[in-house]
Formats: structure tokens, C-alpha cells, sequence
């Protein structure tokens, strides 16, 4: 998403699911530097790793990201449900393949 965002989306703060092994996220971390920033251009400004346990907005992002993922499975007879939930809350949808 911060890739593509058309440079509407400049010195972000990122916060991330901070699950895995510490060599993990460090490699992570770098993958997404390196992805993101050049010297003429900083997408990402910082990048921490949270414990989604004691972080609500994560967890709340947890539950966005399940609720997609839950529509996207036609073989779930309730999938268009979950769709409706967060329908009205779309502001701008990229598909991608």
C-alpha cells in the first residue's frame, strides 16, 4: 500500500504485528526500509514492532484483515456479511492479482 500510494502518503509512522523471531523482525525491518525509502524520498519514517496483546488499534486491524480475508473465501456461505460490515467504511479499494 505505501508503495503505491502516488506519494500521498509521505513519512509514515508503521506499526506492525511484532510476532516472530527476533531475526525475523529484523530482517523485516530492514526489507522494508530499503523497499520503501531512497534519498530522495523517506515513505516509511519509523517502523516499530507492537505486541498486538496491548495494542487495541492492531488488534482492531486484526479484525479489519480477517473480515477481508473472510469475504475473499466464496467457499464461506456468510462471506458477503462479512463485506457489509466494513462496506460503508471504504473510502478508496485497489484490487490487486
Amino acid at each position: 500500500m505505501l508503495s503505491n500510494s502516488s506519494g500521498s502518503i509521505l513519512d509514515a509512522k508503521v506499526r506492525i504485528d511484532g510476532s516472530g523471531d527476533r531475526n525475523f523482525r529484523r530482517s523485516f525491518l530492514t526489507y522494508l526500509r530499503k523497499q520503501l525509502n531512497t534519498k530522495n524520498r523517506k515513505i516509511m519514517k519509523n517502523c516499530k514492532l507492537v505486541d498486538s496483546r496491548s495494542n487495541v488499534l492492531i488488534q482492531m486491524v486484526d479484525m479489519i484483515a480477517g473480515s477481508i480475508k473472510r469475504y475473499h473465501d466464496k467457499s464461506k456461505a456468510d462471506s458477503i456479511i462479512y463485506r457489509n460490515i466494513f462496506k460503508k467504511h471504504i473510502e478508496d479499494e485497489w484490487k490487486f492479482r
